[in-house]
């Protein structure tokens, strides 16, 4: 359906007032908590730079793993979104214990 993939360009208003209110959600939130959720949500924050750098490297690699497993792109892309972001989540995490690793990741 080409109306569907229209809707979901870059440059469209949908995704730009998709993205304001996500971005307005997220601002309002209190990062300030102890529980596990409020930390981790904290340290995403903080090594989301190094997370977009690293991700196409994921992304490809899932790409090629998931796409022979369903034709249906409602299946695969957010089996491929979630791994993906899982993945380098921890690969930033553990390059953040190097040393100078903020001049790698941000």
């Amino acid at each position: 359906m080409p109306e569907l993939e229209l809707s979901w360009g870059f440059c469209t208003v949908n995704v730009f007032l998709m993205t304001l209110g996500l971005f307005s959600l997220i601002g309002r939130l209190s990062l300030k908590g102890k529980n596990a959720a409020c930390k981790l949500l904290s340290d995403i924050s903080i090594k989301s730079y190094g997370m977009y750098l690293a991700h196409i490297l994921f992304l490809n690699f899932y790409y090629g793993l998931f796409k022979s497993i369903s034709d249906a792109a409602y299946v695969t892309i957010p089996l491929i979104a979630v791994c993906t972001f899982i993945t380098v989540y921890i690969f930033v995490y553990l390059l953040s214990y190097l040393p100078k690793s903020k001049y790698i990741i941000g």
